[in-house]
């Protein structure tokens, strides 16, 4: 710590170090400029003119200020499709860094929150309106060394269905660690809390899991060089979807949906888990290989629900469309789809209240309600509300009351 001290000065003034090495008879001096040094934690760069590359080593108090520099320089590029947020290898650090961070793709939502023995440790942060990129595509890289910091990153932005997460599984660090010093100038590491994503999971001891696996292939794998086959393979991503959207070769998916009503007339709606705060849908989902429409909606409906107990009120007639807009596509269904267009049954329930259970293998909604017809479009995310309105309308038609 003497030494330290020492060497500490004002900027601009100069100070001698004598160094001795191992085999050198004489010391040698070393003259230096005291400098404030700003560890640099961003790399930028611009791939093929088209795709915005920023690679983000740690969570350092200046992170924030430097990614924000750097999307500045490249969002001047007019050709731009999309962004890679490289995460791998990143063991954390601040938490208001990843907040923060977070914050810069997202208009809003939750981000992180951290639960402990005592209620001054529960807390929940949320994202501010203002998308630095504008709702351009992201795909965020990870591995088994992205930490703490990295997943709180990664996990937001893919609960919030901002970013498609690709590469390995990250550490699982989820943990929030106070340091109590002891009498006797020890100290004791105490977990008072964890971090929870906005999707409830916690991170501690299970990480991130990509929505898209790439393993390192390569004996001679280097990060950021064209040995790296999990960016080139995000690359390769970015330019796919452009090019489809440019040419608007994206298919809609095929779907199903289910209006589903209970003695009252009620129509079940689930709060959606992926976004708890203000989500809720009916159940509704893919067809799959060999199945018709109404076998993909029971199935559909009792994974989802656990309801098995319905009775057929209707098949609606046609197809109802939806495309998603601009800042998800890419995004969902594996960049697959530009929306879906769907085939909707109207279902009566028949079992008792301890049949639903949503709480499934793989599940998809936090809770559940009964509400009235009039209160359907009400709670629809923006891009669903004419489809609900349509619904609305046909339900109105059957005259169910």
């Amino acid at each position: 710590m003497e030494a330290v001290n020492s060497m500490r000065g004002p900027v601009g003034t100069s100070i001698e170090i004598t160094v001795r090495r191992k085999g050198l008879k004489k010391a040698k001096v070393f003259k230096i400029i005291r400098e404030i040094i700003e560890i640099k934690s961003v790399v930028s760069k611009l791939v093929d003119n088209k795709v915005g590359y920023l690679r983000l080593r740690a969570f350092n108090e200046n992170s924030s200020n430097q990614l924000k520099k750097e999307i500045s320089k490249i969002e001047k590029n007019k050709e731009l499709v999309g962004y890679i947020l490289d995460l791998r290898n990143n063991p954390g650090g601040l938490l208001t860094q990843a907040i923060k961070i977070s914050d810069f793709f997202l208009e809003d939502g939750e981000i992180v929150s951290t639960r402990g023995r005592k209620n001054r440790e529960n807390r929940k942060f949320f994202a501010k309106k203002g998308d630095k990129i504008n709702g351009k595509p992201l795909i965020v890289l990870i591995n088994n060394g992205s930490a703490s910091a990295s997943e709180i990153v990664a996990g937001a932005l893919q609960d919030q269905k901002r970013a498609i997460l690709l590469g390995e599984t990250s550490y699982g660090k989820g943990s929030v660690q106070s340091i109590i010093p002891l009498k006797n100038r020890g100290a004791i590491r105490l977990t008072v809390s964890k971090y929870y994503l906005p999707s409830r999971k916690s991170i501690s001891e299970v990480g991130v899991v990509p929505d898209i696996k790439v393993e390192e292939e390569n004996e001679d794998f280097l990060i950021n060089t064209t040995t790296d086959n999990q960016l080139n393979y995000a690359i390769d991503l970015l330019i796919g979807w452009n090019l489809m959207n440019e040419n608007k070769q994206l298919p809609l998916r095929i779907g199903v949906g289910i209006v589903l009503l209970n003695h009252k007339n009620n129509i079940f709606v689930g709060k959606r888990i992926d976004n708890p705060e203000n989500s809720w849908q009916m159940p509704q989902g893919g067809v799959d290989q060999n199945e018709n429409f109404l076998q993909a909606a029971k199935r559909e409906l009792e994974e989802e629900t656990g309801i098995k107990s319905v009775k057929l009120i209707k098949e609606l007639d046609g197809w109802f469309k939806y495309d998603l807009p601009k800042y998800l596509l890419g995004k969902l269904w594996k960049g697959k789809y530009r929306g879906q267009k769907q085939k909707w049954f109207v279902m009566k329930f028949l079992g008792k209240p301890d049949e639903i259970n949503v709480k499934t293998k793989n599940p998809e909604f936090l809770n559940w309600k009964w509400i009235e017809l009039s209160q359907l479009s009400n709670i629809a995310v923006h891009f669903k509300v004419d489809i609900y309105n349509k619904l609305k309308e046909e339900l109105k038609i059957l005259n169910l009351n």
